[in-house]
């Protein structure tokens, strides 16, 4: 005696699905793991993606950043953006400012 199932009436969820927040970095942790503070007061658990570890991108408490959610839980992502910031365009003035020494 063989059961056929009909599962064709549940929806099911691309896994490729992504939910993609904005956020504030409010606490670091050792291995590139981040507590972020999403625009819609949800904090995450965040870790850095490979592309930002690969580039070197440094990431503080206070940046703003993108985070990647998947659908299946809301509380933990990817950071896959630093937005850019005043403190950024500070730095680079005084880099350009600076007298060069040779």
């Amino acid at each position: 005696m063989t059961m056929n199932y009909d599962f064709s009436n549940y929806y099911h969820f691309n896994e490729n699905e992504k939910i993609y927040q904005d956020g504030t970095v409010i606490a670091g942790f050792p291995g590139g793991a981040f507590l972020v503070q999403l625009d819609n007061e949800m904090d995450v658990l965040a870790v850095v993606s490979g592309r930002i570890r690969f580039e070197a991108i440094r990431i503080v408490a206070g940046d703003r950043v993108r985070v990647e959610l998947p659908l299946y839980d809301l509380r933990k992502g990817r950071i896959i953006l630093r937005h850019h910031s005043k403190r950024d365009d500070d730095d680079w003035d005084d880099f350009m400012l600076s007298p060069v020494r040779r």
